[in-house]
């Protein structure tokens, strides 16, 4: 199971960076219109919508390594 979602993942990874790299200036500058996403994108162009994306990534990664930390603080703990 876990494999099958590495592999998904990867993939959707692997077409996002294929795209991003086939995409053209006109591609990236392009706004969202209402319909074609969720309202919080909608008058957004691609190339923010990117920006935000990887930020909102990192804000998410954050919150992993402040778990993680805790949790290894808790194993430490444990040990004693």
């Amino acid at each position: 199971m876990l494999e099958e979602i590495h592999k998904y993942y990867d993939s959707g990874e692997c077409e996002f960076l294929e795209w991003v790299g086939k995409s053209t200036p006109d591609d990236l500058a392009r706004v969202i219109q209402e319909g074609e996403a969720p309202p919080l994108f909608v008058g957004m162009a691609i190339r923010k919508l990117i920006a935000t994306m990887f930020t909102h990534i990192n804000y998410h990664t954050g919150h992993l390594q402040a778990i993680h930390k805790d949790w290894l603080k808790g194993q430490a703990g444990a040990r004693k």
